[in-house]
């Protein structure tokens, strides 16, 4: 009896040592899943960004472009005078 008792506390032993393992498998995934998230959600707006830039900057050269295109009428429209 006394060695069924010894070989049921060890059989507990290992299944409360399994369990804890388990649980600090589980933890270390939702930490990785939670960081793979976050790496993710940072990752689509450094790319939003960038995108935001170069559309600002195909913007501004269009801008700048009609301004000298602007300046030169305005050039031709003084010397017709």
């Amino acid at each position: 009896m006394a060695a069924q008792s010894k070989v049921q506390s060890s059989r507990d032993g290992v299944s409360r040592f399994t369990d804890a393992v388990d649980r600090d498998h589980a933890a270390e995934a939702r930490e990785e899943m939670a960081l793979a998230r976050q790496k993710n959600k940072f990752d689509f707006e450094a790319q939003e960004r960038a995108e935001l830039e170069r559309e600002y900057n195909v913007l501004r050269d269009m801008m700048l472009e009609q301004m000298k295109l602007d300046d030169e009428a305005v050039k031709k429209y003084i010397a017709m005078i």
